[in-house]
């Protein structure tokens, strides 16, 4: 799993074996010039092979070769100014990503780094799948993207991802429900870890210890 190598296509890293490709690195790097701002609302260049149909061929293709692909919200924090048109494009990719069955992942490329930028542990997982959903997938794809794929992904769904007899119980326990509203997912009221069962006074209490940079009552 990772980026794209430079010496190689996304087509080809996917035909050799990578099984997960982190970020936009599954575009061509010809095509990124489609994530950049264009002053004015000018038309975009489209480099060759950047088309639709192309890409919607490239997404197939790994489709066929098992290849998975996740995170996006880290962009807020890494290409700020340039943010507003890669979620724009990520919109128009969405559709052909679910119409091919491209296995996906929820990521946060979580850092030390991002953090400093205001990317805090935790809330920036519920942002990704309020992000997932607002591109064109449906809550229940986010939540799988968070739950069941990864435990897919990792070859731990005898164990993990869904709540079944026999499986591990590390659930988080919400409110309301994120299938009707996604943004549910941020309304916990209560976490089940290793056998212990903490409620929403328990996790507050460990937000105000070990969170150094929230402000306010943030929800992880």
């Amino acid at each position: 799993m990772g980026h794209v190598p430079a010496s190689m296509t996304p087509a080809e890293a996917s035909d050799l074996g990578q099984k997960s490709i982190e970020h936009f690195e599954f575009v061509p790097k010809s095509c990124h010039v489609l994530f950049e701002s264009v002053a004015g609302g000018a038309p975009r260049h489209l480099p060759s092979g950047c088309d639709p149909q192309t890409l919607d061929e490239l997404l197939d293709r790994f489709a066929q070769n098992g290849t998975w692909l996740d995170t996006i919200q880290s962009f807020r924090y890494w290409a700020p100014t340039q943010w507003s048109a890669i979620f724009s494009e990520f919109r128009e990719l969405v559709r052909s990503i679910r119409q091919n069955h491209v296995s996906i992942l929820a990521g946060t490329d979580s850092s030390s780094v991002l953090e400093e930028k205001g990317d805090l542990p935790g809330t920036s997982l519920h942002d990704e799948l309020a992000l997932l959903v607002d591109a064109g997938f449906t809550p229940s794809e986010a939540l799988r993207a968070a739950t069941l794929n990864p435990a897919s992904f990792l070859g731990r769904s005898d164990s993990l991802g869904t709540i079944d007899a026999g499986k591990t119980a590390n659930l988080v326990l919400l409110e309301p429900n994120p299938l009707q509203e996604i943004h549910n997912t941020k309304r916990i009221a209560a976490v089940i870890l290793e056998g212990r069962y903490l409620d929403r006074l328990a996790l507050d209490r460990m937000l105000r210890e070990n969170c150094r940079n929230c402000s306010g009552n943030p929800t992880h």
